[in-house]
C-alpha cells in the first residue's frame, strides 16, 4: 500500500496508463473482429447474389422449377441471358421501381435485389423501348458486368444474349453502350408511342452511346431493350447496355466459361480476405508489443529509482 501521497498518485498513474493501455488492446481487437465481419458479409453477399444461386430455376435447364419460381412470387415472369457474363437471372416487375431494388426473387429480404423491368413496361416486351434495371454488385453479381462493355474488345467479343418471357426465346442483338448519370431521361422513357419520340431516341442512342451504332439497327419497326445499371466508378454515374430484341435466338458461344470465372473470383476474395487478416493481426500484435515494450521501460525506471533511494 502507498505509503505517501506521491506514491499514491504514482501508483495511480501507473493504473490509469495499464487501464488505457489494455483499453488500447481491447478496441484494436473488436476493430480487428468487425473488419473481419464486414469483409466477410461483403463476400457472403455477393456470393448470395450469383447466378448459381438461381440456376435451379433456369428455364431453359429446369422448366417445371421456373415455375415453380413463379408460383412462389407471381412477380416472376422471365429470364434474361448475356453470354459470356454473369448476367444469367430471373427478370421481376413489381408495382413500382421500388420493390426489387433490395428484394429478391423468392420474395426475401436481400441488399443486392433482382433484375426488374420497368413497371411502365408492358411483360410481353412489346413496348418499342424496355428497361431493365439491376444493381451494380461486387464479383460481378446482378449487373456488375456491364460495366465491361466499356473496353472494346469486351464489347466487340460479347454481342448477344436471350430474353425469355411468355413461354419462349428470344434474342437479344447488342448494338450500344452509354456512359451518363442519373439524370439522364431521354434514353430511359419506357412509354414511346410517336415516330418523332422514336426518332429522338435514335438521336440520343447515336450522340451518346460510346460505340458507333449501326444504322440498321435502328428501325421503328424493332424492339429494344436497355440494360439499366449504377457505375460504380463515379458519383450518380450510370451505364447502360442497348439491346434490339429479335425472333431469332443465338447460340451461346461462351458455355461452360463462367464456372471457371467464379472460381477464380471466389479464390482471389478469399486470398484477399486472408491477406487483409493477417495484415490487421500483425498491427494489432506489433502495437501490443509496443505497449509491453513501453511498461517493461517504465518499470524498469521505477527500479532504478528504488535503487537509487
Amino acid at each position: 500500500m502507498p505509503k505517501t501521497k506521491d506514491e499514491f498518485l504514482q501508483l495511480l498513474v501507473q493504473l490509469l496508463q495499464s487501464i488505457s493501455e489494455y483499453l488500447i488492446i481491447s478496441i484494436l481487437l473488436i476493430t480487428l473482429l468487425i473488419a473481419s465481419y464486414a469483409l466477410w458479409d461483403l463476400h457472403d453477399t455477393g456470393q448470395k447474389a450469383q447466378p448459381e444461386e438461381y440456376e435451379i430455376y433456369d428455364p431453359s435447364k429446369h422448366r417445371a422449377s421456373f415455375e415453380e419460381l413463379i408460383a412462389i412470387n407471381k412477380d416472376v415472369f422471365g429470364w434474361i441471358k448475356i453470354y459470356g457474363t454473369n448476367i444469367d437471372y430471373p427478370v421481376l416487375q413489381g408495382e413500382d421501381n421500388d420493390k426489387y431494388l433490395m428484394t429478391a426473387a423468392d420474395g426475401r429480404f436481400q441488399a443486392t435485389g433482382s433484375i426488374f423491368l420497368d413497371y411502365r413496361n408492358k411483360r410481353d416486351f412489346s413496348d418499342f423501348n424496355n428497361i431493365i434495371y439491376g444493381h451494380s454488385m461486387a464479383y460481378n453479381a446482378m449487373f456488375g458486368d456491364v460495366r465491361d462493355f466499356e473496353e472494346k474488345s469486351f464489347y466487340d467479343e460479347h454481342k448477344y444474349g436471350d430474353l425469355y418471357f411468355s413461354g419462349r426465346h428470344h434474342g437479344l442483338k447488342i448494338i450500344g453502350f452509354v456512359q451518363t448519370d442519373a439524370y439522364m431521361t431521354k434514353l430511359c422513357r419506357p412509354i414511346i408511342t410517336t415516330d418523332d419520340e422514336k426518332e429522338a431516341l435514335f438521336e440520343e442512342m447515336n450522340a451518346t452511346s460510346i460505340y458507333p451504332i449501326d444504322a440498321t439497327e435502328l428501325s421503328y419497326d424493332y424492339t429494344y431493350v436497355l440494360l439499366y445499371t449504377c457505375d460504380t466508378s463515379t458519383t450518380n454515374g450510370r451505364d447502360l447496355l442497348i439491346c434490339r430484341l429479335t425472333d431469332e435466338t443465338y447460340k451461346d458461344m461462351f458455355a461452360g466459361e463462367r464456372d471457371t470465372k467464379d472460381k477464380i473470383g471466389g479464390a482471389r476474395f478469399r486470398l484477399r480476405f486472408f491477406l487483409i487478416f493477417l495484415l490487421l493481426l500483425a498491427l494489432l500484435i506489433a502495437i501490443a508489443h509496443a505497449i509491453r515494450k513501453s511498461e517493461e521501460r517504465e518499470r524498469k525506471k521505477e527500479k532504478n529509482k528504488v535503487i537509487r533511494i
